[in-house]
């Protein structure tokens, strides 16, 4: 009788990596540019990619978490079939057994469920303490996935534009709401001449891609730390630098 062989690809760990990736790569070309105002595609290219794959990142990493329950790949205390002491997870029977018997029944597998809604049930059938929604890392993660879906899902609006005073942004009632949002939480496009408007164009540089990995992965280290398991991705975090 001849013997089988399965393998499945985690995927979360390859959309951390590709992020960080394309922020260092957002700021190579922002550092070879220096001193222009020079429109660079491929920098956009780079940043959108890594708010993509940040958010991809999540999505996946609480996706496989239930898989292995349901399909037996998580044993209890263990992250994979051949463990090591840094990839040690501490779910207790019934934790992997209800997470099993919720995705087996759809819950919270079908896209019904929003990312942040698929960690939330995560910890609520551990009996975990819930992340609070009013502060990090669950705030600025909802604000990182609002800003993939707008671009993703994007819908042209009239944008005021100006020079900006003083490295201060000068908030106007035509602003796209985004812009408001993210005011303040990273360093704008160095490459955006001073006529475009916020949003996209100042928006999109390696600040954003900088602050999309790490928002992500602050948010992946608190419902680790919550779960009561070691960070999925914990041996990747050496690839995972921005710059």
């Amino acid at each position: 009788m001849a013997l089988e062989f399965s393998t499945r690809a985690y995927f979360s760990v390859y959309h951390i990596e590709t992020a960080a990736l394309f922020a260092r790569q957002a700021k190579a070309v922002e550092v070879a540019r220096a001193g222009t105002t020079r429109f660079s595609l491929d920098q956009w290219g780079y940043v959108v990619g890594s708010v993509l794959s940040s958010v991809a990142f999540l999505e996946a990493a609480i996706n496989e978490l239930f898989a292995d329950t349901s399909d037996g790949r998580l044993r209890i205390g263990q992250l994979s079939v051949k463990p090591t002491p840094r990839s040690r997870r501490r779910l207790t029977r019934d934790t992997v057994r209800l997470m099993a018997e919720m995705w087996e029944q759809g819950i919270p597998r079908t896209a019904r469920y929003s990312v942040l809604e698929k960690y939330a049930i995560a910890l609520s059938l551990a009996r975990k303490e819930p992340m609070d929604k009013g502060i990090p890392p669950w705030q600025p993660t909802e604000l990182l996935i609002r800003l993939r879906n707008a671009l993703v899902h994007y819908e042209p609006t009239d944008e005021p534009v100006g020079p900006l005073k003083g490295g201060e942004h000068k908030s106007t009632d035509g602003e796209h709401k985004l812009t408001k949002a993210l005011r303040g939480r990273f360093p704008l496009n160095s490459l955006a001449h001073s006529s475009l408007s916020t949003f996209p164009d100042k928006i999109l540089g390696h600040g954003c891609a900088a602050w999309a990995v790490k928002t992500s992965t602050a948010f992946a280290d608190e419902f680790a730390q919550r779960l009561g398991i070691t960070p999925f991705y914990v041996h990747t975090l050496a690839k995972l630098v921005t710059e």
